[in-house]
C-alpha cells in the first residue's frame, strides 16, 4: 500500500496545476482528477497519503528524527489484514502517536 501512496503522491506533485492535455479547452489538472483516474474514492486519501509519507520520512527506515521500531515492524508485516481492518488508518495513527511522543519529549 505504501507503494500506492508514493505513486499517487508523485502524480499529484507532478501534475496538479498543470494544463490538462485537451486541445479544445483549457483546464488545470486537479487532485480529484488524479483520484478519479486511479479509481480512489476515499476523499481523505490525498491528505492521508501526504501525511503518511511525511511522517514516514521522519520515523521510518532512515528516518530523519529516528527509526521507530513499531513503525518498522508495521511496515514489514506481510500478514493479510483481518476482515474489515484498516491497516493504513492504523499505520497513520501510529505515525501520529510517534510524532506526538517525539514532540512532547522535546517540549
Amino acid at each position: 500500500i505504501l507503494a500506492q501512496y508514493e505513486i499517487a503522491h508523485d502524480m499529484i506533485v507532478k501534475f496538479v496545476g498543470r494544463d490538462a492535455p485537451f486541445r479544445s479547452c483549457r483546464h488545470k489538472v486537479e487532485t480529484t482528477h488524479i483520484m478519479e483516474a486511479l479509481s480512489i474514492e476515499d476523499p481523505r486519501f490525498p491528505v492521508d497519503c501526504a501525511e503518511v509519507l511525511r511522517l514516514l520520512r521522519l520515523y521510518g527506515p532512515d528516518g530523519k528524527r529516528l527509526q521507530h521500531p513499531k513503525v518498522i515492524e508495521m511496515m514489514n508485516d506481510d500478514s493479510p489484514p483481518e476482515y474489515n481492518a484498516k491497516p493504513m488508518k492504523r499505520f497513520l495513527r501510529l505515525l501520529k502517536e510517534v510524532d506526538q511522543q517525539y514532540n512532547g519529549q522535546r517540549g
